[in-house]
């Protein structure tokens, strides 16, 4: 099956995968042509249940079940009319590996998830950032790269996840109460364990994060600012001045996936 790395490569096999358990999470927006040209043809081909074609795809979070579903025109007839494409995960934290290759950018994430969730969205958008920064810091570590080299391509991910953290820390602190955040204040430091797919990874990153914050060991101190305004302020910012280290073109589409999150977090029917 077409599988994809933290770095981009993708290694394609087209093969069935006996996946019987994944959840709808999402959309994709493109041509039949477009995703042959992303992941190689698909894992399966004109099924008759319905869907025109399935690509199986893993993806440092998990795999991914592709399909177009129920349209009235099989893609494989006009392979350059854009469709609209189903995604299928264990959540929601593979979704950003598929826009990424296909679309060549992580912006149209938090607009095409099926969850009106933007706490769990910017969650899956900081375990696709741990996904980049833990994979180069790995690469250093076994030699695979000069020290160097590694930790460049480790800091724009690091920092960008960080910069999200903050606002999820902000957003949890204006909801707590004084004795929440005084049992917050009181708590060691924990750093974060395991690996960016591990179950516990993502709550022991933030209570690492929190403890950081708390202890004045970075920033100024958690701060009472709900989700929207925190995003919003965060894109704002982020639009103002470059603060991200490395190249112009991943710090575009941090910054256009930032602008996302807060459009997101804007519609009065979302969730968190």
């Amino acid at each position: 099956m077409p599988t994809l790395t933290f770095d981009g490569d993708l290694t394609a096999e087209p093969r069935r995968l006996d996946i019987t358990a994944l959840d709808l999470q999402g959309f994709l927006d493109a041509s039949y042509a477009d995703l042959v040209d992303a992941f190689g043809p698909p894992s399966i081909d004109a099924v008759p249940d319905g869907a025109g074609a399935v690509w199986h795809i893993i993806t440092p979070a998990g795999p991914v079940e592709l399909f177009d579903y129920d349209n009235p025109r099989s893609p494989q007839e006009d392979p350059a009319r854009r469709a609209g494409w189903h995604l299928a995960a264990d959540d929601l934290s593979a979704l950003p590996w598929i826009y990424q290759h296909v679309l060549g950018s992580t912006e149209a994430f938090p607009r095409l998830t099926l969850t009106d969730d933007v706490v769990a969205i910017t969650e899956a958008y900081i375990l696709y950032l741990s996904h980049q920064a833990y994979g180069w810091r790995a690469k250093g570590r076994l030699g695979e790269l000069r020290h160097s080299q590694a930790n460049a391509l480790f800091l724009p991910p690091h920092r960008g996840r960080a910069l999200l953290l903050d606002v999820l820390l902000n957003d949890e602190w204006a909801a707590a109460d004084e004795t929440q955040r005084q049992t917050w204040r009181a708590q060691p430091e924990s750093p974060a364990t395991g690996r960016p797919g591990d179950p516990q990874y993502l709550g022991s990153l933030r209570a690492w994060h929190r403890w950081a914050v708390l202890t004045d060991w970075r920033g100024p101190g958690a701060q009472p600012i709900e989700l929207a305004t925190g995003l919003a302020a965060l894109a704002e910012h982020l639009a103002e001045r470059r603060r991200l280290p490395g190249g112009r073109a991943y710090y575009e589409i941090y910054r256009r996936t930032v602008a996302a999150l807060a459009a997101r977090a804007a519609q009065p029917d979302r969730v968190g």
